[in-house]
Parts: C-alpha cells; sequence; structure tokens
C-alpha cells in the first residue's frame, strides 16, 4: 500500500470515527435558528451545550507497550486471502463478521503487523476497545512509525476514557507531516480530549472578538424613493430613510461559567458585552448587554436544556429594547452522524420610551443535521421555527404571526480552513391594516451567507464574510435590500 492510499484510508477513517463519536463536531444553537452562524458582535451567545462524555469501560485493564528493542514472539504470516477477505467486511461496514474472521486465527497470526493492524480495527469498530488496544500496541512494538495504527489506538483510548493515553498517541500523529485532510480530522480529536479532560470540572470559557467591514445598508433603508398612502398621495421619503452606506467597527467580549452538579446536571451561566460604531452613521450605532443562566442534562444521547436570558439593547447611546425569557431546549444523537432536536422560547419585549410596542414573544421550532463521511466532511444543518410577537396594546397592525425555515452548509477545505454557508427565509404577516397606508404589512426576508474561517492557532480564528439581505414587504418603509462585508478575528482565552 503506498502513503498515499494509506493516509486516504487514514482520513476516511478517522473522519467517520469524529462523526460517530465527538458530539462537538455538530454544534447546535440553543436559542432561535435565526442566530445560527452569526457573528458575536451582532447577536446574541447561543449558549450551546459541552458535549457529553463517551462512557467508561470498567472491565478492561489499562495496557502498555513492550519497552523498545523487547523481543515478540515470532508469528507465521497471515495468509494473504484471509487478509483480504478481512478488509472486504470492515470496507463493507461489517466489523463484527471482521473480528470473528481474524480472532479465530490470533492464536496463528498475532505478531503479523498487518494481521494485528486489521484485527485491531475489526476490535474497535465492534465495540471491544481494549483488545483494539492489545492489537494495536503489538502493530507499534514492531513498527513505532506506524502511523495508521497510532491514530486508531488513540481513538481506542479514547473509547476507554483513558484520556491522557490518547492525547499523548494523537499529539504523536499531530507531530508528523500529514494530508491537511488528516491533520485537521486529528485536531478535531485532540479538541475533544481537551474537552474530556476539563469534563466534571468547573471551568471558565472566555471568548474576544474584533471585526471591520462595509454596510451598504446600515439604517435598513427603504428601496422605493415613493411610499404610497392611504389616501391615493404618495410621500417622499427624507434622506435619513434611504439606505446609507457605512464602514462599522465591532467588538464583542463573552465570558462563560460551566460547573458539574449533582445528578448529572450541568450549571452554566455567561455573559456578552457587544458594541458595534458606524463611522458614517453614529446615530445608529448599537450595544447590547447579554446574560443567561440555565441548566442541562444528558440522558444516554439525549441532552435537555433550560436556561433565562436578558438582552439589553442600545440605540445611539440610548435604551432601545429589553428581552426577558426562557428558552428549553432538546437534542437526541438519531445515529452515528446526526443529531435532531427541538426548542421552544418565550420572551418579554419592553422598549423604553415607547411602550406602545411592548409585546410578548413565543414560539418553537425544530432542528437537524447529518454530517457526511466525504471529501471535505461537509456537515449539513437545518431548521424550521413559527410563532408569534403580539403587543400589549390592542394594535393588530404592530402585531404578527411568523414562520421561517433556514439551512446551513460546512467544508473542511484544509488543515483549519472551513467554508461555511447559510441560507434563511421568515415570513412575518401582521394582523392588521397600517392606518398611514391603508395596508396590512407582510414581509418574505431572504438573508444569505457565506464565509471562511481560518483557525490561525488553537485560539485565533479570522473569518472573512459576505452576507445578503432582501426583505420584500407589502409596506413600502419596510422594504430593503442589504449587504455586508466584513473580516472578525477571534480569541479564546
Amino acid at each position: 500500500m503506498t502513503e498515499t492510499r494509506r493516509s486516504r484510508g487514514l482520513a476516511a477513517r478517522l473522519r467517520a470515527a469524529s462523526l460517530r463519536g465527538a458530539r462537538a463536531v455538530i454544534a447546535w444553537p440553543l436559542v432561535a435558528a435565526a442566530w445560527h452562524a452569526a457573528p458575536a458582535w451582532s447577536q446574541a451567545p447561543s449558549g450551546a451545550a459541552p458535549p457529553a462524555s463517551p462512557a467508561p469501560s470498567a472491565t478492561t485493564p489499562r495496557t502498555t507497550l513492550p519497552e523498545p528493542g523487547a523481543v515478540l514472539p515470532a508469528a507465521a504470516p497471515a495468509p494473504a486471502p484471509l487478509l483480504v477477505d478481512a478488509r472486504r467486511l470492515l470496507d463493507a461496514g461489517r466489523a463484527e463478521e471482521a473480528f470473528r474472521l481474524l480472532d479465530a486465527r490470533a492464536a496463528s497470526h498475532a505478531g503479523d503487523v498487518e494481521f494485528d493492524y486489521l484485527l485491531g480495527l475489526a476490535a474497535l469498530d465492534s465495540n471491544r476497545p481494549g483488545q483494539a488496544v492489545l492489537a494495536l500496541e503489538r502493530v507499534l512494538a514492531t513498527q513505532p512509525d506506524h502511523l495508521q495504527a497510532r491514530a486508531e489506538i488513540g481513538r481506542a483510548f479514547l473509547a476507554l476514557r483513558e484520556v491522557e493515553a490518547a492525547r499523548r498517541e494523537f499529539e504523536a500523529v499531530a507531530r508528523t507531516q500529514l494530508p491537511p485532510e488528516v491533520r485537521d480530522t486529528v485536531e478535531r480529536f485532540l479538541d475533544t480530549v481537551a474537552r474530556l479532560e476539563t469534563a466534571g470540572k468547573a471551568q471558565w470559557i472566555r471568548i474576544a472578538e474584533v471585526a471591520a467591514g462595509w454596510d451598504t445598508n446600515v439604517n435598513f433603508g427603504s428601496s422605493f424613493g415613493t411610499w404610497p398612502l392611504a389616501d391615493g398621495q404618495a410621500l417622499v421619503p427624507l434622506p435619513a430613510s434611504r439606505p446609507r452606506e457605512s464602514a462599522f467597527l465591532a467588538g464583542s467580549l463573552g465570558l462563560t461559567y460551566v460547573a458539574p452538579l449533582d445528578g448529572g446536571w450541568e450549571w452554566t451561566a455567561g455573559a456578552l458585552l457587544a458594541q458595534r460604531v458606524n463611522p458614517s452613521a453614529h446615530n445608529i450605532d448599537t450595544g447590547t448587554v447579554d446574560v443567561s443562566a440555565g441548566v442541562s442534562k444528558a440522558l444516554g444521547a439525549h441532552r435537555f436544556s433550560m436556561s433565562g436570558q436578558f438582552q439589553h439593547l442600545r440605540l445611539d447611546d440610548s435604551g432601545f429594547r429589553d428581552a426577558l425569557g426562557a428558552i428549553a431546549q432538546w437534542q437526541w444523537d438519531s445515529g452515528p452522524r446526526t443529531q435532531v432536536g427541538a426548542f421552544g422560547q418565550v420572551f418579554d419585549l419592553s422598549f423604553p420610551g415607547e411602550h406602545i410596542r411592548d409585546a410578548l414573544r413565543y414560539g418553537g421550532g425544530l432542528t437537524a443535521a447529518h454530517g457526511f463521511d466525504a471529501r471535505y466532511a461537509p456537515t449539513i444543518v437545518l431548521g424550521a421555527s413559527a410563532g408569534r410577537e403580539a403587543t400589549r396594546e390592542d394594535l393588530p397592525q404592530l402585531s404578527f404571526d411568523y414562520a421561517g425555515a433556514r439551512a446551513a452548509l460546512g467544508l473542511s477545505l484544509r488543515s483549519g480552513m472551513r467554508a461555511t454557508g447559510g441560507l434563511s427565509f421568515e415570513r412575518r404577516s401582521f394582523d392588521g391594516v397600517e392606518p398611514l397606508f391603508g395596508v396590512r404589512r407582510v414581509d418574505e426576508q431572504w438573508d444569505v451567507r457565506a464565509g471562511l474561517e481560518w483557525d490561525v492557532d488553537r485560539s485565533w480564528t479570522v473569518a472573512p464574510t459576505l452576507a445578503y439581505t432582501r426583505n420584500r414587504s407589502t409596506l413600502a418603509p419596510n422594504d430593503f435590500r442589504r449587504t455586508q462585508a466584513f473580516v472578525a478575528a477571534r480569541y479564546r482565552f
């Protein structure tokens, strides 16, 4: 087997394993999916729960590699047809049959490198990580530079919850020359190891982000140069109501505390400060303060989360809106590469100085994600949501129902670099006619987003993004187009 073919095989196996075993490959938003993939300085934090730890095994003892230079018993070379049959079964996903086939011949061929490697793969894929370790250790005792065996034994240690040993093996693989797709997957396993090392311990998560870019319609200005009124006349909007372009600078600082509680519960509390400055339109500068706290619990493949959230939004350095509410979410890892979920939320909206707009907003939705074992390791996330926002006062022109859907795609292009894209649609149907314009407002909003994420190192990520919004509205002042192009830099510390 050539090194190129071995690298491709290792990439495929590790990619498939990461989809089977690492929840972190697919991350879910806790709040409405409309916030998915938005930069931290423009939206509230998702509050997604940390990944659950794999179940420990108490039946397999810890084993160690023989000392370098140790003499192993001579093994009879495994016949080629046996190895061909075993590999065919593994490639077909029939690991249990492959293990039984090889294990029956282990007394004669244990010590043969290719035999032991295939036996280790079959044991690992048939949920026998302890026996996989024994077979793969024999491979490494004979060939310490066997890259595939070292990566697979790292997976086996991870399944056994021997986190330190898993980290040692994955770090050894990461120090070698690897194809980009293999290195990217190994880094994911190292991230999983790091999370498992902190599982069950209180921890602080700190993220800072800065961004700079250009906005073609910073004030959501109307697309129409004239607005037809209810009496048949036409109103020419003031310049302040037409689209205004501006550069912008933004920044945010988020802090989250996660701590275990009795009974398998987990406590999460966080805060996020964000500010956006528009040099050509300072009267539209925005700032937000978000605080949240909640609990979560994992029951097998299911995770349940509940949290309370508060957000204070400022516009032009004055309070614009306060939102106080609660969110509940359920997630289920329904398969090795698939996760589904549902959420519900209710928020009380208060507008200081304009209480006629105070409202109650409630809704819910469904989410689904699937990771594919294919080139670029594509991950697709889908969501649908619906709900209602009803004013406290009897103002049907300000109350509406909403329904929407969204889709996102992620691709791993090379080591530490991902391509992301998203498409969303939301329809808002208002209850009553707007008196001034004589029409009932209906909005249909499309959002398209594309970008790259480049992990400069374990702490820094740089993300250029292009976003376009088109809101078609029966009410002329609310019909607009908007394009944003920006580069964000995120630091985790």
